[in-house]
């Protein structure tokens, strides 16, 4: 017996606010990044470096609630992606939920990380 389908209420949500402001680009990330979304992220992440392709970007996770594998996967590889068109991809810190197991694999390494403008 296979297990229902979720409901889409049930479904994995991101959302993501893009803008431009004079210190680059900006992505704000709410809810899940995993691998049911990570696309959306691949998506917004090729529109970003297509429409402004010289901007450093600045992805910010103070609003996501879940970050799996493969959404730390998406990130290291946006990273990538920036640094080979010359543009610097800076991660706003996110909860301890979401920090915690970056620093565990040792992300926070790989990654540039700054604190909230409000803290």
């Amino acid at each position: 017996m296979t297990p229902p389908e979720p409901a889409p209420d049930d479904l994995p949500r991101l959302n993501i606010a893009m803008s431009v402001e004079p210190s680059g680009a900006r992505m704000a990330l709410s809810g899940d990044l995993e691998y049911a979304t990570v696309g959306d992220f691949e998506g917004a992440m090729a529109r970003m470096a297509s429409d402004h392709p010289a901007s450093d970007l600045t992805v910010d996770l103070q609003h996501l609630d879940f970050l799996d594998s493969s959404g730390v996967g998406a990130l290291i590889s946006a990273s990538s992606a920036a640094g080979l068109r010359g543009v610097t991809l800076r991660c706003i810190r996110g909860s301890q939920n979401i920090q915690r197991p970056l620093e565990v694999a040792g992300v926070d390494r790989i990654l540039e990380f700054s604190d909230p403008p409000d803290s």
